[in-house]
């Protein structure tokens, strides 16, 4: 493994991280918001693209930008969740790079699942479905970080051109070295299925007195896997309300101007 990278088989428990986010909650007053021209969505409501920077000084993640849609409400902002997150330094892309090609190293050494930390991330590395590959998943573990327990993925491939020599996915961008991560939708919307219901209120049944289904009203889904997701769910949502908070005093600010 190469010492350049630092990365450890150091074991983080989910107490180490849920202790963390007391913290990384406390620090999102230092957050920096940036906020777009309004667009229109296609449903005719009014949206922003709301953008956070890390601008803290020894922060694990600094010149990392995350970016999320916000909607204008007769309350404000509503920002859901972040879209994407991309680094803008390449010099914080090597490292994480690194990073994620030496766990897929030991991953393919053993065959097996590994978990390692660098720096100010923890990333789980395994083999890809169609075994061409190791899939890496990097999540955030500084809680001087406003993207604290944020996760994201990457590929490390073999060269086929290079063999022996590995890539990485997604790579930056050939004219500005930024490198831009497009992050999981948790919050879906969906149409339930429920049991059809009479005009007294009571479940229809057929004739074998199997219930009858119908559709459901609209209604939005959040897909949470696990209880360290579950941490990393409330993180995010604290820094979109903080995001979303910030982005409208600047627009009342630059209306006020107008």
């Amino acid at each position: 493994m190469s010492k350049k990278t630092k990365a450890t088989a150091k074991e983080i428990t989910f107490n180490d991280l849920a202790g963390g986010l007391a913290k990384a909650m406390a620090n999102l007053k230092r957050a920096y918001v940036q906020v777009s021209e309004p667009f229109a969505r296609s449903n005719g409501r009014i949206a922003y693209a709301v953008t956070v920077a890390d601008v803290t000084k020894g922060s694990g993640t600094l010149g990392f930008s995350a970016t999320g849609f916000a909607t204008e409400t007769e309350r404000g902002l509503l920002l859901r969740e972040f879209a994407q997150l991309r680094i803008n330094t390449p010099s914080a892309w090597k490292r994480l790079a690194e990073a994620a090609k030496a766990v897929a190293s030991e991953v393919r050494d053993t065959g097996q699942a590994k978990r390692l930390v660098s720096g100010a991330f923890m990333l789980f590395g395994q083999m890809a479905r169609n075994g061409n590959g190791v899939r890496v998943i990097a999540r955030v573990i500084d809680a001087k970080s406003p993207f604290y327990l944020m996760s994201f993925s990457l590929f490390v491939g073999e060269s086929k051109r290079q063999p022996g020599s590995y890539y990485v996915m997604p790579s930056p961008d050939i004219n500005y070295g930024t490198c831009t991560f497009e992050l999981t939708r948790r919050n879906q919307q969906m149409i339930p299925v429920i049991p059809a219901r009479g005009e007294d209120g009571a479940i229809i049944r057929g004739e074998d007195g199997a219930v009858e289904y119908t559709q459901g009203e609209s209604r939005w889904v959040t897909c949470v896997t696990g209880a360290l997701d579950a941490l990393a769910y409330v993180m995010e949502g604290a820094l979109a309300r903080v995001a979303a908070e910030k982005a409208y005093t600047i627009i009342q600010a630059k209306s006020a101007e107008a």
